[in-house]
C-alpha cells in the first residue's frame, strides 16, 4: 500500500474515532439516553455489563443530575488517578458536570483495540486537565 493510501486510512480511521467519541459526549452533555443507546454496541460490555444493564445505570446517573435542576452537563477532558484502573491508570475520559448543581460524574474512555469507542466504564478518582477532580462518594460524585 502507497504511502498516500495509508495517510489517507489513518486519517479517515482517526476521524472516525473523533466522530464517534464526540458524538457519545454530546449525548451525556445532553443528557440524551436514546441517541447514547443508538451510539452503543449490542454485542458490547460497558463497564462490566451488557448494553442495557449499563445504559439502566446511565439513566440512574443522569436522573440524580435532573433532581439536582441540571439540564445540560458540561465535558471536562481529563484522565484516572486509580492506581487499580481495569482500564490502566492515566486512561483518558471525561468528568461531566451538571450545570445547575455542580454535581459531578467521570467516565474513562477505551478504544484500544478499534477506532470506536470499546468500553465506557465509571472513574472513581479522576481528575480533569482544567483541575477539577471526581472521587467516588464524595458529596460532588452522584
Amino acid at each position: 500500500m502507497n504511502k498516500t493510501l495509508l495517510t489517507t486510512k489513518k486519517t479517515t480511521e482517526e476521524n472516525d474515532l473523533s466522530t464517534h467519541e464526540k458524538a457519545i459526549v454530546k449525548a451525556f452533555e445532553t443528557m440524551d439516553c436514546s441517541a447514547l443507546e443508538k451510539l452503543l454496541d449490542e454485542d458490547k460490555e460497558y463497564d462490566e455489563k451488557n448494553k442495557w444493564a449499563f445504559m439502566n445505570g446511565i439513566k440512574n446517573v443522569l436522573e440524580k443530575f435532573r433532581k439536582h435542576g441540571d439540564t445540560r452537563l458540561t465535558a471536562h477532558n481529563g484522565n484516572c488517578n486509580n492506581d487499580d484502573c481495569k482500564v490502566g491508570k492515566n486512561a483518558r475520559g471525561y468528568l461531566f458536570e451538571g450545570n445547575n448543581s455542580g454535581k459531578r460524574a467521570a467516565f474513562i474512555f477505551d478504544n484500544k483495540k478499534s477506532f470506536l469507542v470499546e468500553n465506557i466504564c465509571r472513574c472513581i478518582n479522576f481528575n480533569s486537565d482544567d483541575g477539577k477532580e471526581c472521587f467516588f462518594l464524595s458529596k460532588e460524585y452522584l
